[in-house]
Parts: C-alpha cells; structure tokens; sequence
C-alpha cells in the first residue's frame, strides 16, 4: 500500500496544530511539521505524538517553504497542510481511495471555511464560479516536486514538465476562522480540538450536499456571471482548470471555442496556442499540435513556446519511430528547435510562458536528445547549463549522471544516485543497474532491472528516452537468466544472436562492446551454456555485431575452455506437407552463397522409419551382434550425410534437405545431429488440399491416385495429420524449430527471409530474395466443402493411413 506523508509549514503560534495532526489519523505514515521556532506548547505536542520537526528560519515566502517540508518528508505521497486546517470528516477515506484507484500524480482538494464559505488563498484566483475552491495539496513525492516560486497554490511547473496527472479528489479541507483561532490560541495550554463544532453544520445541508450555500452577500447577479462567460481570460483559465482536472475532453472543446475566436491581435494567443497544442501532443495528435503552431507563426508571432513544443513533437516522434534513420532525423529536428530556445534573446512574459522555456526547460531536453543520438559531449554541456540555471533540477542531475555512464564512469554514479532512487524514480534505478553490470555486480545489476521496470509500469519514469535504456536493460536481463530477447542498443543486439532473431529495427549493426562480451561470455562457460557461446560464433553474429567472434574466442582461450564444432555446420531439414510451399523457400535458401539447397533425396524419410523399425524389432539382436543404439544412429548419420553431400557441389556449403516428409521424424534427426535446425513450412489448408485435388499422382501398388488427392475429406485428413505431427515434435525441440507461414512468406518475403537466416544463424544476403518461384496460384472449385472437410478432421488424430504408409505411397 502507498505510503502518505502529512507536511505542515507552522509559522508563529500554531494552537490548531494538534487538530490538524489528528484530523489524518489512520491516513498518514509520518508527520513533518516546518518549525519556525515559536509554535509555543504545539511543538512539543506534535513531538510527543511522533512527529518529525524540521527547524526553519522563516523568510516570509510559503512557496519556498512547502517545497522544504516536502522535501523531508520520505513517503510515496505528500499531502500538504496548513497548521490552522484540518481533513474533514471523512475526507481521507477518499484521498485513500483516490491514491488506489491511480492515474493521479497531483489531487486538486476542496477548500472550505470553517463557516461553509468557500476559501481563496492569497496569490489565487477562483478555480470555479460557485462552490468550494480547489488547491493541489496531494502530490506523487518525487524529487523535483516544488511549488511555483512566489505561488504557494501552484506546482503547476512540476505537472507541466512530466505531463504529470491532476485531477479533482473530492476530500475537503477546512480551514479555521481567525476568530476560532484567536480563541483557541487563548486556551492553547489545553490543546483542546477547537473546530469540530464549529464544522458541522457544514456538512449538513438540507439538500444533502458537501458544502453550506455561499454567503448571499457575494456578487452573483445575472450581469457578473455574464461578464465572467464573455471573458477570454475567464474562460482560458477554465479551460486550465478542466487540463488539471486531467478532463482533456472538456479541455479541448473548452479551448476549440476560444480558438475560433482568436486571431493575432488577441493577447491571450500565445496561452492558447500553448493549451491546444499541449492537449493534441497528449492525445497524440502531433499533426493538429503542428498545425497550431503554424497558425500562430503564420500571423507573425514568435515565442520560444512554440520552439519548445515543436521540439517536443519531433522527440516524441523520435521515441516512437520504428526505424533508426527515422528516429535519428527527428532527434536532430528536436536539438534544433531546443536550441532556439535558448537562444531567444527578447522578453517574454512570465505569465504566458512554459516553466524554464528559454533556460533549464529547454537545456534539459536538449540534453535528452543528445544523449538519445549519442552526443555525449554535447549532451554534458546542454545538462550542466541547466543545472546552472537550477541546481536541483532533477532531470538535468539524472542526465548529467547519464553522460558519465556513457563515458565509462559507471562507478562514480551509483552513490550519487541513491537518493533518486529512494524517490522512486525509474531512471535512477535503470542507470545505477547498468553501471552494476558495467562493475561486473550481475546480481544488483538484475535487481534494480526488475525494479526500474516495477517503477516504469507505474508511470514513475522521467524521460522517454530511456524507454530503449529499459528495453536493452531487459535483454541484458534475459541473457544472464538464459532467456535471450531482442531489444535496442548492444545487449538487445547480442540477444538477437543468442535467441536466433532479426535485429531490432531500432538498431543498427556495430562495433561490439568487447567488456559486454567478455562479462558474458565469462558467465556463460561457468553456467555451461555452450548452446549461446556457440551462437555467438556463427556467421551471422559478425554481421549483427562486428568483432563479436574474434573476441569470443580470446575469452575463451583466457579462460582454458573451448566450445564443441561436433559435426561442422549443422544441417538444416526443410518440410511439411506437398504443396506447402517447401520448394518456395527452398529457392529462396539456395540463392544464399553458404548454402546448398539441392533436390529431394527421398530416401531420408524412409531411412529414419527404417532405423525405428530396426531398434524396436531387432534390438536384442544387434546388441548381440555388438551394434548398440549408438552404433546403428552412427551407420544412419554416415549413411544420411552421403545423401546430403552428393546433393551439396561444395564441402564448404551448408545441406539443406528439403524432402517434406523429413519433418515427421525430426525427433529421430535431432538425436543423430545434435544441432541440425528444422524449418516447417505451413500452408493454408483449403490451398493445400485444393492443390492435392489436381495432383494425378498415382500409387504404383494399386494403380489409382495417391490416397490423400482422392476427396476433399482425405486431403484434409492428410493435411491435419502432417502439420500436427510436425508441429508436435517441434514444441519438444525448442530453439530447433522454426515455422513459416507460407502467406507470410509470399507477402512478406524480406521479412520472413530475415527471420530464417537469423533462425539459421547465416548473414544477411539480398540475392536469397532473387528469382523466387512460387507455388501456383489454385482455383477452389468448392471452398465451403473443403473447409468444412478441415473443421470436421480431428486434430492430431491417425488419418487413414499411418505416417510411414503415407511417404510409402508418395508419388
């Protein structure tokens, strides 16, 4: 459960205190109260209660204070309160229930008078025309929570630079009458609760509702509610008052109205274009945000607030782009349109201005996309300039600590990152377990992994650049538990060659990082996982990353092992059903340089039944005769190699057998070659038995067609049977098998070529995607009848015939 830390900034005498303490009991996990020295017997109390009590010299400015006291405090909410105010009475049922139900970073809270008025803080305007005012008093305890400087009602900077959550919650506060405090300031000896009293007729109107009437004193005419409707600037704020209310519907239709009335002359452009723009990057609508600030640079406007959202649409984009030169091209967008912000030199109002625009805003993401298009230097300068402009900037902090990561100065970071990650922010956690990994401290290293991922599934992350960080961190992750995943950057690279899958589209072939391997390499000959050591070795691995396999060796030779070559390159078996599409990708396989794909030999299928045949009849007497298992699978093997190589021009080439009925024994094959790999291709059943059905194949023994292209019902029969026989085997071989839909492959034939040579362990080449002969397109006469003869076979069921009388009978 989240843990809540009640804040209070006590000035002077503070007789209400210990009701205010007391109105959270049952809510809070800790007290921290702001000690000006003068709260008299109160501060004794609250220390005797528990409290936590914080000296501070009093400088007059609240904002500054708030963010202090917040600052103390050590759980994973904040809820900030004044000494002379209370939760009402049942109000931290709701904030509880508000923290559960999530989707919350800052709750917006009621603000009451002890005598039902709605209460205004000073330096705040009315959040709405009638009813309670709201304040941010729930805030996510992060480490760069602060409240705007000089606004004590305000975190808006903080909401604005995460995009943070803000809505309503519905948990009033009330605050204490001068007149009661005076009093209770007089009994203070006492420290009596002074407000129970003087609350509840608040809460019970005779309709039912929250909160007593206003006071009929207060200006409600006709002509001030119509003065306040025509105000744009009544109304824009409003429309920030439903943006905080995370009601982005409302919003929108909010700011479309003003919109249509706005025009280059109108003073509050530039607030609005900033709104409507802001509200179509969070629904993801990047191109009306662009068109907004089109609009406002076509009326001759300029303001760094349009550099800086165009940059954040380009950063965006960048972070979603599945392809590498994509996402470099708009980074570089982002840097330029950053680096106009700083670089405006006229003035700007505060008032109409994003939160750090022209200094630690715009450094901070111009650092963000440097370090993302690995400009480290660059990155370091951007983020020590925000730092300059704000020493507690804490995205800046976290990237400079980035920087000295990327630098190979993992080590000096970790210590420095502690309290980071003590506020539960997921790039901490994320970057001190990749300096772990850099210090060879696997375990941490995987520790604070599945934490950082913890945290990032909450929406505890700062920047989404380190989205790629998160994903390289799990296939690091996945290599040393041994369940290899593809991912961006070197360790998704190395993943992709040990789990024998195309490389990320994100990442682009380079150097390998040799202490990466070497770490790796080292854990995997403890662990005896020959399997990825070997992969890393194959010749594709030098493709995906240059010098993986030079450096591999050197490991290994440094640490006296070596890895098994057992029966050179490994064959590869091609099957399925006739008429899947096998000689398609047998086509494709054979325009690769390293490897021979020749016709059928026949004769495998037939061998390997003969062998089964042999050791289940026979067995006692070839043990007699000195011919164990071992031997005969050594006669099959001989015997099986001659048939591929006399297939195979080159001795250097790899065998690919393409006989579709091998895949039936892949069992029998897969312990006679310890790394062959297997590749099934599937077809479409209806196109399948379609093509079966025109096929004049006849069986020598009876003189009629082949059994299985007599009817619909004995295709279907036959087409069921093989592919769930196959694919039966397979599920008992994994990391062996491979299957390839045969419409993916006719759609989608790089795509599907990348993943089988990445399955084969063989380099790219283009020349696989040259003179490709497809299967011939089939006319189903009756699709509805060959259909229901599929749905109505039993699935892994014996067809009519067994699996060997089938390869028996071929044509």
């Amino acid at each position: 459960m989240s843990t809540i830390s009640l804040c209070v900034v006590a000035r002077d005498a503070a007789p209400n205190l210990p009701d205010c303490i007391r109105s959270v009991e049952g809510l809070v996990d800790e007290v921290v109260v702001l000690d000006s020295g003068k709260l008299n017997g109160a501060g004794e109390w609250a220390m005797s209660n528990g409290a936590k009590m914080i000296p501070y010299q009093w400088t007059g400015d609240l904002a500054e204070a708030r963010t202090v006291v917040a600052r103390r405090a050590t759980s994973d909410w904040v809820l900030m309160l004044d000494a002379d105010e209370r939760l009402a009475d049942g109000a931290a049922a709701i904030i509880r229930e508000a923290i559960n139900l999530g989707g919350l970073d800052c709750g917006y809270l009621p603000l009451v008078r002890s005598n039902g008025m709605p209460q205004v803080p000073a330096g705040m305007s009315e959040r709405t025309e009638d009813g309670p005012n709201c304040t941010p008093r729930l805030m996510r305890r992060t480490i760069d929570l602060r409240w705007d400087s000089g606004d004590a009602e305000s975190v808006d900077a903080w909401i604005a630079m995460r995009a943070r959550r803000a809505r309503t919650v519905d948990a009033p506060i009330v605050k204490v009458e001068a007149a009661v405090a005076e009093k209770a300031e007089a009994e203070s000896v006492e420290l009596q609760p002074t407000v129970a009293a003087a609350t509840e007729a608040v809460f019970e109107t005779p309709d039912g509702s929250l909160y007593a009437a206003p006071d009929a004193a207060v200006d409600k005419t006709e002509a001030a509610a119509s003065a306040l409707v025509d105000s744009i600037e009544q109304r824009l704020i409003r429309a920030w008052d439903r943006y905080h209310d995370n009601d982005l519907e409302g919003c929108s239709a909010a700011v479309e109205a003003l919109w249509s009335e706005m025009g280059p002359e109108q003073p509050e452009l530039v607030q609005l274009a900033t709104l409507r723009a802001h509200v179509f990057i969070l629904q993801d609508d990047y191109r009306e945000a662009l068109n907004t600030i089109g609009s406002v640079l076509e009326w001759g406007v300029h303001h760094p607030n349009m550099d800086m959202l165009q940059g954040v649409v380009a950063e965006n984009t960048a972070m979603r782009s599945a392809k590498y030169e994509h996402r470099m091209e708009c980074l570089e967008r982002a840097d330029a349109a950053f680096s106009a912000c700083v670089a405006y030199d006229a003035e700007i109002s505060p008032r109409d201005s994003l939160p750090g625009v022209t200094s630690w805003g715009a450094y901070t993401r111009m650092g963000t996309v440097r370090l993302a298009r690995r400009d480290v230097d660059g990155a370091r300068v951007a983020f020590e300039a925000a730092l300059q402009a704000d020493p507690e900037h804490a995205e800046a902090t976290i990237g400079l600590m980035e920087c000295h990561l990327e630098s190979g100065n993992g080590a000096s970071i970790v210590e420095p990152l502690l309290p980071y990650m003590e506020a539960n922010i997921a790039d901490a956690w994320m970057l001190a377990a990749s300096a772990c990994e850099e210090m060879g401290r696997i375990d941490d290293a995987l520790l604070f992994t599945q934490r950082a991922h913890d945290l990032q599934q909450n929406g505890l992350q700062v920047s989404a650049h380190r989205d790629f960080r998160m994903a390289e961190l799990i296939a690091m992750a996945g290599l040393y538990v041994g369940r290899p995943l593809v991912g961006p950057g070197a360790w998704g690279a190395i993943g992709a060659i040990v789990a024998r899958q195309p490389l990320s589209a994100v990442s682009v072939p380079e150097p390998v990082d040799e202490p990466k391997v070497v770490r790796l390499v080292t854990h995997c000959v403890s662990a005896g996982w020959s399997d990825v050591i070997e992969a890393m070795l194959e010749p594709r691995a030098e493709q995906v990353a240059p010098g993986i396999g030079e450096i591999v060796r050197r490991t290994l030779q440094a640490l006296g092992a070596t890895t098994e070559t057992h029966d050179g390159r490994a064959p590869v078996f091609l099957g399925g059903t006739w008429d899947s599409g096998v000689r398609t990708l047998q086509g494709m396989i054979d325009g690769h340089s390293s490897m021979e794909a020749g016709e059928e030999t026949k004769l495998i299928p037939l061998m390997c039944s003969l062998r089964n045949e042999w050791w289940s009849a026979m067995a006692p007497d070839l043990e007699a005769a000195g011919i164990g298992e071992q031997q005969l699978d050594a006669a099959v093997k001989a015997f099986i190699q001659t048939l591929m190589a006399g297939a195979t021009p080159s001795a250097e080439l790899r065998a690919v057998e393409t006989t579709p009925h091998t895949l039936l024994h892949m069992e029998t094959l897969a312990e006679i070659f310890p790394r062959a790999r297997f590749v099934h291709v599937v077809r479409d059943g209806r196109d399948v038995v379609g093509s079966l059905l025109q096929r004049d194949w006849m069986d020598p023994a009876t003189g009629e067609k082949v059994w299985c292209c007599q009817s619909p019902k004995a295709a279907a029969e036959y087409w069921v049977h093989v592919v769930d026989a196959i694919r039966e085997q397979g599920a008992r071989l994994p990391g062996r098998y491979l299957e390839v839909q045969y419409e993916d492959l006719i759609a989608h034939p790089e795509a599907s070529m990348r993943i089988v040579l990445a399955f084969l362990g063989e380099k790219w080449e283009d020349a696989v995607l040259e003179n490709v002969a497809f299967e011939p397109e089939v006319e189903i006469a009756d699709q509805s009848a060959i259909m229901a003869a599929i749905e109505n076979t039993p699935r892994c069921q014996p067809a009519e015939r067994t699996t060997e009388e089938q390869v028996s009978h071929a044509k």
